[in-house]
């Protein structure tokens, strides 16, 4: 991955990532650091900046990330002076996702929200066989679920899954809503 100006939004495990920063007021030539902290419900990693003149470096080896649980991380990114300041900079959120390249065999890539989502649709649209008086979604056992209720919990993880296409960077497509104006007689 080329150097950014800024923290990834998301990148693969496996991946060198490097990015470059430079903050006017807290250059490595004063005696600050610059690092960055990593954290999500599977686990924390972090980031210690080299310095490059008055520019910090920060870079995550290969090697490192290939041990990275794809999730969304929560990431902070402080200054530390010489005789122990600290200072916190900004905040963010970084996607690191599965290493395919380590993959062994074929895997659902979806997440838990895209596959409860996908299993309402097809019950939806029957799909699923008809009479079914059981089924699982998102770990919970349902018997007999009314069409109202699926669309309401349909409507739910729509809401979830378009986010976590957001969070990604890909486009989502928005619904319009076209009105017109007519003359009244």
């Amino acid at each position: 991955m080329n150097c950014l100006d800024a923290v990834p939004t998301q990148f693969r495990a496996g991946d060198t990532v490097q990015w470059s920063r430079y903050v006017a007021e807290y250059v490595p030539s004063n005696g600050w650091s610059l690092s960055y902290r990593f954290i999500c419900a599977s686990g924390k990693f972090d980031v210690a900046a080299t310095n490059d003149g008055d520019t910090f470096n920060a870079t995550i080896p290969a090697s490192t990330s290939a041990g990275f649980s794809p999730d969304t991380y929560t990431w902070v990114e402080f200054v530390l002076s010489e005789n122990g300041e600290r200072h916190t900079l900004r905040q963010g959120a970084c996607v690191v996702l599965p290493n395919l390249a380590a993959s062994a065999a074929a895997a659902d890539q979806r997440t838990q929200a895209q596959r409860s989502l996908d299993a309402i649709d097809a019950v939806l649209e029957g799909r699923a066989g008809d009479g079914v008086e059981e089924y699982e979604i998102h770990g919970r056992r349902i018997k007999k679920m009314s069409v109202d209720e699926l669309v309401t919990l349909r409507a739910h993880f729509k809401s979830i899954v378009t986010q976590e296409k957001v969070d990604r960077g890909e486009r989502v497509q928005r619904r319009r809503v076209l009105t017109g104006f007519g003359r009244s007689c």
